[in-house]
């Protein structure tokens, strides 16, 4: 009778190690899709309360606003947005669901921070107003500003939500909670007419050009934050240093050379010149 021999050990360890990576490479393109969809349904929902705003806007001119909490200031979007849109989500389940409380005119188990603000400024349309409490591996879902600008954006993972309300994001992609410091960015963004961008996967290096090819931004990283932008543009670069805050928030900006304001006057001339 023939003997049955048992495999080696180190064998066993082999077809074991070989089949939980198979298992793992399918359990984590799962988890993948699963984090994906979340946030496509994140997204589809601020598209909802979106309109709802907008709406609201259009008719009492001004932001949902309660002196009483951002739960009584949602409750005013009632009549404008659909109660599912404010449904949380958490690894890929939805949360307690959410309801109208029309006792004490208030929402409840929103999935949404708020920024329940009664002057949102001038600058509004680049402002957070909503953000989600729960956020996926990879995302965190935002809602900015709204009327001539509003975005549904991502943020990566390490930004509680609560902190970004009333925040600015500029438009090439960076938050900052300083008014000032917004405005002085954005005075140096790219200017009308960009047809054209290109992003490395990691982060490391952007470049936008304009259509005209006249100038040109490149965004340098440090370890995966933003650590200068340069401007090139004719003969002259102007180069900014930029320091971040723990949640990776524009904080502060050194521009060099000194005569950078003249340089950059001197380039918006020419190219409205050219016209």
């Amino acid at each position: 009778m023939k003997k049955i021999t048992s495999p080696s050990l180190p064998v066993v360890l082999l077809v074991l190690l070989l089949t939980g990576a198979v298992f793992g490479h399918y359990i984590s393109d799962w988890y993948a899709d699963q984090e994906l969809e979340q946030y496509r349904l994140a997204r589809h929902h601020l598209r909802q309360i979106l309109i709802g705003v907008e709406n609201y806007y259009e008719k009492y001119q001004a932001l949902p606003y309660h002196p009483a909490g951002p739960g009584h200031a949602l409750y005013l979007l009632k009549d404008y947005v659909e109660i599912e849109n404010f449904v949380g989500l958490a690894d890929g389940r939805e949360t307690v669901s959410p309801a109208w409380d029309d006792t004490e005119k208030t929402i409840l188990n929103s999935g949404w921070y708020y920024w329940n603000t009664e002057n949102a400024g001038i600058y509004q349309h680049r402002r957070i107003l909503l953000a989600s409490k729960s956020a996926t591996q990879s995302y965190q879902t935002v809602l900015l500003g709204f009327r001539g600008g509003l975005t549904i954006g991502e943020v990566f993972n390490g930004h509680p939500g609560r902190s970004l309300l009333g925040n600015y994001f500029t438009s090439d992609g960076f938050f900052t909670a300083s008014m000032p410091l917004f405005i002085q960015w954005e005075g140096m963004s790219v200017p009308d007419g960009v047809s054209g961008s290109s992003t490395s996967w990691d982060r490391k290096l952007r470049y936008i050009k304009a259509d005209d090819g006249s100038i040109r931004i490149d965004y340098h990283y440090r370890e995966g934050r933003l650590a200068e932008r340069e401007l090139v543009f004719g003969k002259y670069q102007i180069s900014e240093a930029v320091q971040t805050d723990e949640f990776g928030r524009l904080a502060k900006v050194e521009i060099k050379p000194d005569n950078w304001k003249e340089l950059w006057e001197d380039f918006l001339d020419q190219r409205l010149a050219t016209q």
